[in-house]
């Protein structure tokens, strides 16, 4: 919790210091594929909360937090994400198609039976996506794919 204070104090102040930033909530599906056997995936779910920033020159950044909201099974074995981490960088192709790299810290929890383990990994992956303006309204969607690692993972988000 306090974790999540924090950053909505620094996403305060980073708002204010910006006049080209908005704020973002969405929902991310994170998928691994054959993971010990061919055929075996494991996709789970979360809430992303961020502070995207535009540039003139078609550049943009976003820093955020996600929580795990949905968890997934392989065999006996239960994984859920933790709260984790990211920055992402864009390049605005168009008003409308984008690039990025992203950067972060994944967090997750394998449960089995009684047993639990925790483990943290620093990636750098590469996306692509669209954003779309709504009408009459300084809102965006934005639908991105990107590739990190081992792991897919496709986001629905609502700039605001």
């Amino acid at each position: 919790m306090k974790k999540i204070l924090l950053i909505i104090l620094a996403f305060g102040t980073f708002y204010i210091q910006a006049d080209d930033t908005k704020f973002g909530v969405g929902y991310t599906t994170s998928s691994w594929d054959d993971i010990i056997n061919e055929g075996d995936s494991l996709s789970l779910g979360s809430l992303e909360l961020t502070a995207f920033r535009s540039f003139d020159n078609g550049f943009a950044a976003e820093v955020g937090i996600a929580e795990g909201i949905g968890d997934d099974s392989l065999g006996s074995v239960t994984a859920e994400l933790d709260t984790s981490f990211f920055v992402r960088g864009f390049y605005n192709i168009n008003d409308n198609f984008y690039v990025n790299a992203i950067w972060g810290n994944i967090e997750a929890t394998a449960t089995a039976g009684a047993l639990s383990a925790s483990a943290s990994d620093t990636d750098l992956g590469f996306g692509v996506g669209v954003m779309f303006s709504i009408p009459n309204s300084d809102n965006m969607f934005r639908l991105g794919y990107e590739d990190i690692e081992e792991m897919n993972q496709v986001s629905l988000k609502l700039l605001f």
